[in-house]
């Protein structure tokens, strides 16, 4: 019975220790935490008496409380990240898929996010990215027009561009998946807008695409009069009046 004690306390000591040493790779998480974040307000601490990880807000100096969307988004993506490296697993050897990693960040927050993806992700093996934001999605589709392949002598790219379109099947709204062609190839949200209104100018639109226009005119509209009036900028109401 000693003996089985003796044995169990050493392996207690062995476990607890190993979890002080969780420490070194929560300075890891918070090194990537701080890039993708662009600050570093935020960051993870092990305690080694509840024997567990906790968030720790710089400005308070204590537990983090009531995160914004952006920083939950940024602590995921970054654990994601951090999983994607155990046991050796070599990105080079990974098909990713990212999901929307910005829906919830600012501009200057989503360049800190494009400039990490880009850094932990640039020898990725196969990397498919998903986004409703247009000017991280430019970001995104700059950084891959650059990279090329060498196949006996030529170059040629290696990625594609998809949209997914609305479509009205049997009364159901469903999503179809088509080859973007030219039509994601404009330098601003803007350009990208008025393409598609202008598009629908001189066709008769079915149940989807009066949808569709329907957002986008009011997009367009909105974007064009907070360019004219920017101190009406985000009231709609005030644009129009």
């Amino acid at each position: 019975m000693k003996q089985k004690l003796e044995k169990k306390e050493q392996r207690l000591g062995e476990l607890e220790s190993a979890l002080s040493n969780e420490s070194l790779g929560a300075e890891k998480f918070n090194e990537k935490l701080n890039v993708f974040l662009g600050y570093d307000e935020l960051r993870l601490e092990f305690n080694k008496d509840l024997k567990g990880y906790e968030i720790i807000r710089k400005s308070t100096k204590g537990k983090a409380h009531k995160l914004s969307e952006g920083e939950k988004t940024a602590i995921a993506f970054v654990y994601f990240l951090t999983k994607l490296k155990e046991n050796d697993n070599k990105i080079e050897n990974s098909t990713v898929i990212i999901d929307d990693p910005i829906s919830s960040f600012d501009n200057n927050k989503l360049f800190s996010a494009y400039s990490c993806i880009k850094y932990e992700f640039e020898n990725c093996k196969q990397i498919f990215i998903l986004t409703h934001n247009f000017n991280f999605f430019k970001l995104i589709r700059d950084w891959i027009q650059t990279k090329k392949k060498k196949i006996e002598g030529e170059t040629e790219k290696y990625y594609s561009i998809y949209k997914v379109e609305p479509n009205i099947e049997n009364g159901i709204r469903v999503g179809d998946i088509k080859n973007a062609g030219k039509s994601l190839n404009q330098t601003s949200e803007y350009d990208y807008v008025f393409d598609t209104v202008y598009k629908m100018k001189d066709k008769e639109l079915n149940e989807s695409e009066i949808f569709n226009c329907g957002n986008a005119c009011r997009k367009l509209l909105e974007a064009f009069l907070s360019f004219k009036f920017p101190k009406q900028r985000g009231d709609i109401l005030s644009l129009l009046d």
